[in-house]
Protein backbone atom coordinates (compact mmCIF):
# COMPACT_ATOMS: atom_id res chain seq x y z
CA UNK A 1 0.00 0.00 0.00
CA UNK A 2 2.86 2.41 0.81
CA UNK A 3 4.17 1.53 -2.63
CA UNK A 4 0.94 2.67 -4.28
CA UNK A 5 0.96 5.89 -2.26
CA UNK A 6 4.61 6.64 -2.99
CA UNK A 7 4.03 6.10 -6.71
CA UNK A 8 0.87 8.23 -6.56
CA UNK A 9 -1.27 5.48 -8.04
CA UNK A 10 -4.83 6.46 -8.98
CA UNK A 11 -8.03 5.19 -7.37
CA UNK A 12 -8.77 3.39 -10.63
CA UNK A 13 -5.43 1.56 -10.52
CA UNK A 14 -5.80 0.55 -6.86
CA UNK A 15 -9.43 -0.52 -7.28
CA UNK A 16 -8.41 -2.68 -10.23
CA UNK A 17 -5.60 -4.31 -8.24
CA UNK A 18 -8.03 -5.00 -5.39
CA UNK A 19 -10.67 -6.43 -7.72
CA UNK A 20 -13.09 -3.58 -7.02
CA UNK A 21 -13.36 -2.08 -10.50
CA UNK A 22 -16.91 -1.38 -11.58
CA UNK A 23 -18.32 -1.65 -8.05
CA UNK A 24 -20.26 1.27 -6.58
CA UNK A 25 -22.38 2.12 -3.56
CA UNK A 26 -23.39 -0.74 -1.30
CA UNK A 27 -21.68 -3.36 -3.48
CA UNK A 28 -18.37 -1.51 -3.10
CA UNK A 29 -18.74 -0.78 0.63
CA UNK A 30 -19.59 -4.39 1.51
CA UNK A 31 -16.76 -5.95 -0.50
CA UNK A 32 -14.13 -7.57 1.77
CA UNK A 33 -11.33 -5.53 0.16
CA UNK A 34 -13.08 -2.19 0.67
CA UNK A 35 -11.30 -1.72 4.02
CA UNK A 36 -7.99 -1.99 2.17
CA UNK A 37 -9.15 0.71 -0.25
CA UNK A 38 -10.09 2.92 2.71
CA UNK A 39 -6.64 2.37 4.21
CA UNK A 40 -5.09 3.39 0.88
CA UNK A 41 -7.18 6.59 0.84
CA UNK A 42 -6.17 7.38 4.43
CA UNK A 43 -2.47 6.78 3.75
CA UNK A 44 -2.63 8.90 0.59
CA UNK A 45 -4.34 11.70 2.53
CA UNK A 46 -1.75 11.35 5.28
CA UNK A 47 1.06 11.65 2.74
CA UNK A 48 -0.50 14.79 1.27
CA UNK A 49 -0.87 16.29 4.74
CA UNK A 50 2.78 15.48 5.47
CA UNK A 51 3.62 17.56 2.39
CA UNK A 52 1.57 20.43 3.86
CA UNK A 53 3.56 20.15 7.10
CA UNK A 54 6.82 20.15 5.15
CA UNK A 55 5.85 23.35 3.39
CA UNK A 56 5.02 24.94 6.77
CA UNK A 57 1.28 25.26 6.23
CA UNK A 58 -0.43 26.61 9.35
CA UNK A 59 -3.73 25.35 10.69
CA UNK A 60 -5.50 28.40 9.34
CA UNK A 61 -3.72 27.84 6.02
CA UNK A 62 -5.14 24.30 5.92
CA UNK A 63 -8.58 25.67 6.85
CA UNK A 64 -8.54 28.03 3.88
CA UNK A 65 -6.89 25.56 1.49
CA UNK A 66 -9.79 23.21 2.19
CA UNK A 67 -12.18 26.15 1.57
CA UNK A 68 -13.74 25.68 4.98
CA UNK A 69 -13.76 29.45 5.38
CA UNK A 70 -16.41 29.53 2.64
CA UNK A 71 -18.71 26.94 4.24
CA UNK A 72 -21.53 28.17 6.52
CA UNK A 73 -20.56 27.55 10.15
CA UNK A 74 -23.65 25.39 10.74
CA UNK A 75 -22.52 23.01 7.96
CA UNK A 76 -18.74 23.01 8.25
CA UNK A 77 -18.38 20.12 10.71
CA UNK A 78 -20.49 17.87 8.45
CA UNK A 79 -18.14 18.10 5.46
CA UNK A 80 -15.48 15.66 4.28
CA UNK A 81 -13.07 18.60 4.19
CA UNK A 82 -13.57 19.06 7.92
CA UNK A 83 -12.53 15.43 8.48
CA UNK A 84 -9.38 16.15 6.50
CA UNK A 85 -8.83 19.27 8.60
CA UNK A 86 -9.12 17.23 11.83
CA UNK A 87 -6.56 14.78 10.40
CA UNK A 88 -4.22 17.72 9.72
CA UNK A 89 -4.80 19.12 13.23
CA UNK A 90 -3.70 15.72 14.62
CA UNK A 91 -0.48 15.85 12.67
CA UNK A 92 0.19 19.51 13.41
CA UNK A 93 -0.60 19.13 17.12
CA UNK A 94 1.73 16.13 17.41
CA UNK A 95 4.47 18.28 15.98
CA UNK A 96 3.68 21.17 18.35
CA UNK A 97 3.46 18.89 21.40
CA UNK A 98 6.59 16.89 20.60
CA UNK A 99 8.72 19.95 19.83
CA UNK A 100 7.21 22.27 22.47
CA UNK A 101 9.79 24.77 23.68
CA UNK A 102 12.38 23.23 21.40
CA UNK A 103 14.39 24.75 18.61
CA UNK A 104 12.08 23.26 15.95
CA UNK A 105 8.77 24.27 17.51
CA UNK A 106 6.26 25.16 14.80
CA UNK A 107 4.19 28.32 15.17
CA UNK A 108 1.37 27.91 17.66
CA UNK A 109 -1.98 29.23 16.51
CA UNK A 110 -4.41 30.44 19.11
CA UNK A 111 -8.07 31.16 18.51
CA UNK A 112 -10.07 30.53 15.36
CA UNK A 113 -13.68 29.79 14.60
CA UNK A 114 -15.62 27.55 16.96
CA UNK A 115 -15.25 24.66 14.50
CA UNK A 116 -11.47 25.17 14.26
CA UNK A 117 -11.07 25.20 18.03
CA UNK A 118 -13.43 22.26 18.48
CA UNK A 119 -11.25 20.22 16.08
CA UNK A 120 -8.25 20.98 18.31
CA UNK A 121 -10.20 20.03 21.44
CA UNK A 122 -11.20 16.68 19.88
CA UNK A 123 -7.59 15.98 18.97
CA UNK A 124 -6.27 16.95 22.42
CA UNK A 125 -8.83 14.72 24.13
CA UNK A 126 -8.11 11.74 21.85
CA UNK A 127 -4.35 12.23 22.33
CA UNK A 128 -4.81 12.47 26.12
CA UNK A 129 -3.01 15.80 26.26
CA UNK A 130 -2.38 17.06 29.81
CA UNK A 131 -4.53 19.85 31.19
CA UNK A 132 -1.63 22.31 31.37
CA UNK A 133 -1.12 21.92 27.63
CA UNK A 134 -4.81 22.39 26.79
CA UNK A 135 -5.06 25.42 29.06
CA UNK A 136 -2.00 26.93 27.42
CA UNK A 137 -3.31 26.25 23.90
CA UNK A 138 -6.67 27.80 24.79
CA UNK A 139 -4.88 30.74 26.49
CA UNK A 140 -6.56 29.97 29.80
CA UNK A 141 -3.50 29.97 32.06
CA UNK A 142 -4.05 31.62 35.41
CA UNK A 143 -7.84 31.30 35.46
CA UNK A 144 -9.73 30.03 38.50
CA UNK A 145 -11.46 26.65 38.37
CA UNK A 146 -14.87 28.31 37.92
CA UNK A 147 -13.54 30.48 35.09
CA UNK A 148 -12.01 27.42 33.43
CA UNK A 149 -15.23 25.40 33.42
CA UNK A 150 -17.07 28.45 32.11
CA UNK A 151 -14.97 28.21 28.94
CA UNK A 152 -16.97 26.10 26.48
CA UNK A 153 -13.89 24.58 24.85
CA UNK A 154 -12.15 23.59 28.08
CA UNK A 155 -15.48 22.21 29.35
CA UNK A 156 -15.78 20.15 26.14
CA UNK A 157 -12.23 18.85 26.65
CA UNK A 158 -13.17 17.74 30.17
CA UNK A 159 -16.38 16.12 28.89
CA UNK A 160 -14.54 14.23 26.15
CA UNK A 161 -11.87 12.96 28.55
CA UNK A 162 -14.22 12.23 31.43
CA UNK A 163 -12.11 14.42 33.71
CA UNK A 164 -13.49 16.54 36.50
CA UNK A 165 -12.60 20.24 36.77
Amino acid sequence: MKYWVSLKKSDKYVMEKLGLQGLQGQALRTHPKYKTLEKFWYKRESSELDDWLSEGLTLYGAWTRLNLDKVPSAQVMKTNEYKIYVHYVKKYDSMVYNFKNGIWQPPIEFGGTDAEIFAKVQVWAAAKRPRWYVKEMLELDGLSKSELVADKFYKKFLDLTGKKP
